[in-house]
């Protein structure tokens, strides 16, 4: 399989909105890009790893990025000169990927090897998984260690004692990098119930101490973040309406915000979605309708010595899709941001107004 994509992007402005920020205008913050990147990858297996007894897979890949050198393209008037690299560049990973397993019963065990070629330099990270599966009960373990040498281990369960109610949990751990530094551990539990094909459920997640990287493709003078250990609770709805329609939701909301983190987010969908099988009984045609809307709290990001000293106000904002299939055709469009909000998810860039997105899918075969 191959896969190739490019993008082009002309320089961007910081701090657009005065009502947003109480900065002054900076011109071309954002540096234009021009650049593409492309996947490529080789599957073999040997026997279906679904299936009792032993199977094996390898999986050969590389991607590839490249960047040319940037247009001179300015967004507004200022002769402030747009940030440009002087050089092109390109960089190839590759990497190869060996699995052998065998499945016996309930349990299903697996063992990988991932071999990654960068810098001209072979890193190997060995893994290893184990799964039990007896219907209402599940359980799995997996290990990995990475090519930096840094552990990492989780561990998985799934209870399903009836129909109308399920609980899960799962806890990772990896190992800390230095002396320095504690090791990170996240901790989950979820449980739902049914009611009416209505399921509403609830879980906890806290995660300890951690190192965050920043988004420097924003702002160069950013640096790593610790954030304090936090807990969360999480909030899900999935219901059936009527003829149907139907209603999606789901949320989170933290002890206290922190950086590049809200406190509160949430998505949420209204969706009518029919094949209308009394007017066309063959199933060759299906409409889907849905509305959406996202919300999150205020953001904040670090600014020099401060871990909150910037931050973006919250906001929500309305989305649209609608998919029509003839056949095997289907033809989509989606309206972003329907109402032209003005908000950010990075402090001083401006989301951009309503974004129209459109195209057809078409399967077909011989």
């Amino acid at each position: 399989m191959y896969l190739r994509s490019g993008g082009t992007r002309n320089a961007g402005s910081r701090y657009l909105s005065s009502g947003l920020q109480a900065n002054a205008l900076q011109t071309n913050a954002l540096p234009p890009f021009k650049g593409s990147e492309s996947m490529a990858y080789l599957r073999v297996g040997l026997s279906d790893p679904s299936r009792s007894g032993l199977w094996a897979q390898l999986i050969a890949s590389t991607i590839r990025a490249g960047e040319s050198r940037a247009t001179t393209s300015q967004s507004g008037t200022s002769a402030v000169p747009a940030v440009t690299d002087s050089v092109d560049t390109t960089r190839v990973r590759s990497q190869y990927v060996a699995t052998v397993g065998a499945n016996v019963g309930s349990l299903r065990l697996s063992a990988t090897g991932r071999f990654r070629s960068i810098e001209q330099k072979l890193d190997i990270a060995p893994s290893v998984r184990a799964e039990y599966d007896a219907g209402w009960f599940g359980v799995g373990v997996h290990g990995e260690k990475g090519v930096d040498s840094t552990l990492r281990t989780d561990v998985q369960f799934r209870l399903t004692p009836t129909d109308w109610f399920h609980v899960g949990g799962a806890a990772s751990r990896q190992d800390a990098t230095s002396a320095a530094e504690r090791a990170l551990t996240t901790v989950r539990a979820e449980a739902a119930l049914q009611w009416r094909g209505r399921w509403l459920g609830g879980g906890w997640l806290s995660r300890s101490q951690s190192l965050v990287s920043p988004p420097v493709e924003l702002d160069s003078d950013l640096r790593s973040v610790r954030t304090p250990a936090a807990t969360a609770i999480t909030l899900s709805l999935r219901a059936p309406l009527f003829s149907g329609w139907s209603a999606d939701v789901d949320a989170i909301n933290w002890d206290a915000p922190a950086a590049y983190r809200p406190q509160t987010q949430t998505r949420s969908s209204l969706r009518f979605e029919s094949s209308f099988l009394g007017s066309f009984p063959r199933g060759n045609f299906h409409l889907l309708v849905a509305g959406f809307h996202e919300y999150r709290s205020t953001t904040f990001v670090p600014k020099g010595a401060d871990p909150t000293g910037q931050s973006t106000p919250a906001a929500g904002s309305f989305s649209s899709q609608l998919e029509i299939r003839i056949g095997t055709a289907t033809i989509s469009w989606q309206a972003r941001n329907l109402f032209g909000t003005v908000f950010e998810t990075y402090p001083g860039y401006v989301m951009p107004r309503i974004t129209n997105i459109y195209g057809v899918r078409w399967e077909f075969w011989n």
